[in-house]
This record gives structure tokens, sequence and C-alpha cells, in this order.
């Protein structure tokens, strides 16, 4: 509406560049900066934005390079938080609770494709980010006590929850040209028990959430698109 009343704006501010970094901070400050998909928005836009103002660096060309260097930061920098958490407190890694079917699930994917199944009966949620990618996290031999919050955050990519029936999902995901699909049959529905609630939180952008109670063998990346 501005533009059209020709008060001068300045053309950068409402470029797709300045979405992602809105939508990264946007998805951090929802999120408590927890995890890495708000960096690596943050980081691309503004990369993209400094070639707006500095054509010279001719960032196209080094695109991959430079998209590469930040996920590896990222998973260095992981990997250290990880490390530090577990000398001060003496808690097992988050992937090692996962393999042990322990209570708390950390699981990150990016530019490709994860299968994670817990088995722990008093599991206590965790997070799942998702870029680029496919996560299934199986949940058919789990089970929780009460409201239990799961954290996904799936940005062009696709997340598989594989639930017992008897549970009951509440979604107070955000979904930016996303959707959170519960495929469980109609007849599970009316039999879920309110007092196991899994509470779905995050952001979900340019893909999808796919609730089921059975698992698909067949399931990948190539098969989300």
């Amino acid at each position: 509406m501005a533009k059209s009343l020709l008060v001068p704006i300045p053309g950068w501010l409402f470029s797709w560049q300045t979405f992602l970094i809105t939508l990264g901070i946007f998805i951090g400050i929802r999120g408590n900066f927890h995890g890495a998909a708000w960096l690596i928005l943050i980081i691309i836009g503004s990369a993209f934005l400094l070639n707006y103002f500095y054509p010279a660096i001719e960032l196209r060309s080094r695109l991959w390079p430079l998209i590469l260097i930040c996920l590896g930061a990222v998973f260095i920098l992981r990997t250290l938080g990880r490390k530090k958490n577990q000398q001060g407190s003496m808690q097992p890694d988050a992937d090692d609770l996962v393999a042990s079917g322990e209570n708390f699930t950390d699981v990150s994917t990016y530019f490709g494709s994860a299968q994670k199944t817990i088995t722990s009966k008093q599991f206590a949620g965790g997070d799942i980010t998702c870029v680029f990618g496919s996560t299934e996290l199986d949940l058919t031999n789990a089970d929780i006590q009460g409201h239990v919050m799961l954290d996904v955050t799936t940005i062009f990519g696709g997340v598989e929850l594989i639930l017992p029936a008897d549970w009951t999902i509440k979604s107070d995901a955000v979904s930016i040209f996303g959707a959170v699909k519960d495929n469980r049959e109609q007849s599970t529905v009316t039999s879920q028990n309110p007092e196991k609630m899994l509470v779905l939180d995050g952001t979900v952008l340019f893909g999808g959430i796919e609730i089921k109670s059975f698992k698909n063998n067949n399931f990948t990346w190539s098969s989300r698109k």
C-alpha cells in the first residue's frame, strides 16, 4: 500500500532476503533460539542481502560452498554444546538417549533423511529439526503420561510421526505454506485417551507433518515430494 502511494521505501525492505531474515528471527524467538533452523535462514538471507548492496561479490557462484561451510559450523557448535552439557551436568547425549530408549529425543536432519524409534514408557518429548529432508519418528511402542511437548521445525521437508492409536494430538505449530495432517483411521479418533496428549509446537514452512498409526517402510524424502 505504501509503495502504491509512492512512499519512498527501500527496495530491499520487502525483498525475499529480508523475509528469510525475519522468518529466522521469528522461528528463533518461538523456539527460544534452540536448534539451527533459525540461524540457517538468517545466514542465507543476510548473505544474499549483502550481495544486493555489493553485486561485485558475485555470491551466486559461491552459494553452495557458503551453505556447506555454514552447515559445518552449525554441526561443530552443536556438537561442542552437547559435549559441554554432558561434562557439566553428566547428562548423556541426546542421540544416545534415543538409542537406549530413554525419555527425550533430539533429531536434526539437513539435506538428508533420518529414522528414529523410541520405546520408552516415560517419553517426555523433544525436538525435531528438518531442513530440506525427511524425518521419521516411530513411537508405536512408546508411552506417555499426561501432556508431552514435541517441538518440530521443518523447512522444505517432511516429518512423519508414527504414534499409538490412543494418543490425543494437539497442534500449536505455526504453518506457513505447510500443513499438519492426522491421517490415522477415523475409528481411532473416538478412542483417544485425553490423559495421553502429545502437543506439537514449532514451525512448518513449505513442508508438512504427517501423523500415522502404522509404519510405512518406503518413507523417503523423494516420496514426500
